[in-house]
C-alpha cells in the first residue's frame, strides 16, 4: 500500500506514508514525528523529537520543549521508551529530558524498566550537572548513561551507526538499521559528507530544513542543500523537519525538487510513517 492516507486524529492533521514489505504487520517499524519545530515555532510545533517503535524496543531521538506533552497527546507510553538518543545539547533538543525521566521515576511499576540515554562525549558531565540541579533521584539505576565510543552498536533488534555532524562541537547524527530497513536522523547540521554517509540508501531520512536558500547558514540546511543530499545519498523517502517560520513561508518542495525527485514530506507533529 503506497497511498498517502490523510486522517484527523485528536484535531491534529497527520499524514501517513505506509511502506509495506513481506513481513507481518506486527513486525512493522513505526516512526512518529513528535516535534518538528524550532525555538521560534509560531504554528504550535513542538521542538525536535522523534520516536521509533518496533516489536522489540522503543527509541526516542531528541526531546525538545513540548515533546513531553506531545508524547501524551499521541498516546505514547513513556514507560515503554527503552532508549533516548540525543543529537546534541542545545536546549531546543534536550529540555524535556528531565520531564521524561521524572515521569519514569514516578511511574508505578513493580518492575521499572531501564532507559538508556545515549550521546556524544560530554553526556556524562551534562547528566551530572542535571543531578546537581534536580536531585539524587537521577542516580537511580534505571537511568543508564552511555557516551558513544564504538562506531557501530547492536541494540536489541537494530544496528546503530553514528557520525559527528556540522553543528555544535558535540553534535552527532544517527543511522538505525532494522528488518532490512534504514532510518537516518542526522539532527541539526550544516551541509557535510557525514549526512550523506548516514543517509545513504535510507528508506526514510529526516533532514532538518531550517532556512530558505537566500538565508543560508553554515550550521543548518536549506531546501536546495537538502535536495542535493537526498539526490546524492539516494534517499527513498525524504522527511523535512526542524522548520523555522522563514522557510515555511517559501515553496520548500519546489526548491527541493530542483535537486531531488523522490517523495518529499514537510513534516508536522503527529505524522506517522510505517515501514
Amino acid at each position: 500500500m503506497n497511498d498517502i492516507l490523510l486522517i484527523y486524529l485528536n484535531n491534529i492533521h497527520c499524514e501517513f506514508s505506509l511502506i509495506r514489505n513481506s513481513s507481518k504487520n506486527n513486525a512493522d517499524i513505526k516512526l512518529t514525528m513528535i516535534g518538528t519545530g524550532t525555538v521560534r515555532s509560531i504554528d504550535s510545533r513542538a521542538c525536535s523529537a522523534y520516536i521509533i517503535e518496533s516489536p522489540d524496543s522503543t527509541l526516542l531521538i531528541d526531546c525538545g520543549p513540548g515533546s513531553w506533552l506531545r508524547l501524551n497527546d499521541f498516546k505514547k507510553d513513556i514507560i515503554k521508551i527503552d532508549h533516548i538518543f540525543l543529537t546534541h545539547f542545545h536546549p531546543d533538543h534536550i529540555i524535556d529530558l528531565i520531564m521524561i525521566l521524572f515521569t519514569r521515576y514516578h511511574m508505578p511499576s513493580q518492575q521499572p524498566r531501564s532507559v538508556h540515554i545515549w550521546g556524544a562525549t560530554g553526556l556524562r558531565q551534562f547528566f551530572n550537572l542535571m543531578v546537581e540541579a534536580f536531585g539524587d533521584w537521577l542516580q537511580d539505576p534505571m537511568f543508564k548513561v552511555i557516551e558513544l565510543q564504538a562506531s557501530i552498536y547492536n541494540i536489541s533488534n537494530l544496528t546503530l551507526t553514528w557520525l559527528p555532524v556540522k553543528h555544535a562541537p558535540e553534535s552527532i547524527g544517527y543511522r538505525f538499521e532494522t528488518n532490512q530497513k534504514v532510518i537516518s536522523i542526522p539532527g541539526d547540521s550544516g551541509y557535510c559528507q557525514e549526512i550523506m554517509n548516514l543517509s545513504q540508501d535510507a528508506d526514510i531520512a529526516i533532514l532538518e530544513c531550517s532556512f530558505p536558500d537566500d538565508k543560508a547558514e553554515d550550521y543548518h540546511l536549506t531546501p536546495s542543500q537538502v535536495g542535493e543530499i537526498a539526490r546524492q545519498a539516494s534517499i527513498q523517502k525524504l522527511i523535512l523537519s526542524h522548520l523555522y517560520p522563514e522557510v515555511l513561508q517559501t515553496d520548500i518542495k519546489h526548491e527541493v525538487s530542483q535537486k531531488y525527485t523522490g517523495p518529499c514530506y514537510i513534516a508536522q507533529d503527529g505524522d506517522v510513517f510505517v515501514l
